[in-house]
């Protein structure tokens, strides 16, 4: 396995029509292949199909993996203080207003290599 990706609708009090990436892990080795952009353009796919028009993500603030988000339009709205064990970090929310907006931009990206 390459990497995979985890995602549904929201878990927080957000409005249903809204999904969530829970989780999105890729082999450093297949990094930078167009595989994480496929993998969020099926997620999306998918939740488009269960009724979701929106999507966010939350992204630790020191993970470079920022970069890919933004890269497919994500914008940052907001941040907020979490534990992960006994460690704080702090997380940025990124949401995409419109999922057709994310797809658009992943069928960007695999076709301009």
């Amino acid at each position: 396995m390459a990497g995979f990706i985890c995602g549904g609708k929201i878990r927080s009090q957000q409005p249903v029509q809204t999904g969530e990436v829970y989780a999105l892990y890729l082999l450093q080795e297949v990094q930078r292949q167009q595989l994480g952009t496929r993998l969020m353009r099926q997620l999306a796919e998918s939740l488009k199909k269960q009724g979701c028009n929106s999507l966010v993500v939350y992204v630790i603030k020191d993970n470079p993996a920022r970069r890919f988000y933004e890269k497919l339009g994500a914008i940052p709205v907001n941040s907020e203080t979490s534990w992960i064990g006994d460690q704080e970090v702090e997380e940025i929310r990124y949401e995409w207003v419109s999922l057709d907006s994310l797809l658009k931009k992943a069928e960007q990206s695999t076709t301009h290599q």
